[in-house]
């Protein structure tokens, strides 16, 4: 069925496909596991299914959704940077990784204001911070 479903793209075959990737574990299953991964290629055109679980307090869905985020390409950045703004939250830890992990310089001034406030996330902030300029060397502000 995931293979199927993989083989149409709309959005109808994206949320089954988002519902099995997010859907907790049964027995041995791995259909959400699999499918999960498979949603990258569709997150930038229809991410409300990914941006939902990445909120979740499943945290499996939201592990999911991170890595599929991760994976997702450039054209999610402009949806995760404003969970920049979720002070205190897990949300904000998790757009922090993928925005490292991504390498995306758009983001760096909001990181420094993170990493400058002290914020209890502060340490990740640096973190995604030294990623993302070790990724693209000239937007080191050193």
């Amino acid at each position: 069925m995931t293979h199927a479903l993989n083989m149409l793209h709309d959005r109808d075959a994206t949320d089954a496909l988002a519902e099995l990737a997010f859907a907790p574990n049964q027995g041995f299953s791995q259909n959400g596991y699999v499918a999960g991964f498979n949603l990258w290629d569709r997150a930038a055109a229809d991410p409300d299914p990914i941006l939902r679980a990445l909120a979740s307090t499943d945290v499996t869905a939201a592990d999911r959704a991170e890595s599929i985020l991760i994976k997702a390409g450039p054209g999610v950045l402009p949806l995760v940077r404003p969970l920049l703004s979720n002070s205190g939250s897990a949300l904000r830890e998790r757009a922090e990784r993928i925005l490292a992990w991504q390498g995306d310089t758009e983001a760096l001034p909001t990181l420094h204001r993170i990493a400058l406030a002290g914020a209890a996330d502060a340490d990740l902030a640096r973190w995604a911070i030294e990623k993302i300029e070790m990724l693209h060397p000239a937007s080191a502000t050193r």
